[in-house]
């Protein structure tokens, strides 16, 4: 039995069809197995930045809820001894933020500025309530954005100063 030439065409097209696609699927599978440890070595570094600037962050915030308090109740040596530590806290926070710059989504960056700016613009002067309390809002807004970027809920921040109360 003789085959004609269109059937031989036509298993030509099906074994060229079928070894593009292995092909295909081989090199992908390549490209994955290559680039899965970077990335999980991308996302670890991401997870750990986090977490050092949340746990600054944390500090920083009760720091500032420490200053608006003893502002408002008029303890001027408090007032003075809570904002220079206000500063240092703010300063540990701007470094660990440079630390990680460089893993940080470009996406998220733009509140961390803005909280930089806000900071030392409240912070640099005479220190007021109402701007005392516009930062503490945007120590707030930074940490949840830094929660919804991980996937997480965040702990209140009652229950991260009783668990500082804890530790110490």
């Amino acid at each position: 039995m003789k085959i004609e030439p269109s059937v031989i065409e036509i298993i030509r097209i099906f074994v060229t069809v079928v070894s593009t696609i292995i092909t295909g699927i081989s090199a992908y599978l390549l490209y994955k197995s290559r680039y899965s440890p970077l990335r999980e070595t991308l996302y670890s570094k991401q997870l750990d930045i986090y977490i050092e600037l949340v746990d600054t962050l944390f500090d920083f915030y009760i720091n500032i809820d420490n200053l608006i308090e003893a502002k408002s109740n008029k303890e001027v040596k408090r007032v003075e001894l809570l904002q220079k530590e206000a500063m240092e806290k703010g300063i540990d926070f701007v470094f660990k933020y440079k630390k990680g710059m460089a893993v940080i989504p470009l996406k998220i960056r733009e509140p961390f500025l803005k909280l930089i700016d806000k900071a030392d613009n409240t912070l640099s002067g005479p220190f007021k309530i109402d701007k005392g309390k516009e930062l503490r809002d945007s120590i707030k807004k930074v940490i949840q954005n830094i929660y919804d970027t991980i996937g997480t809920k965040p702990l209140s921040i009652e229950t991260h100063k009783l668990i500082k109360k804890i530790k110490s």
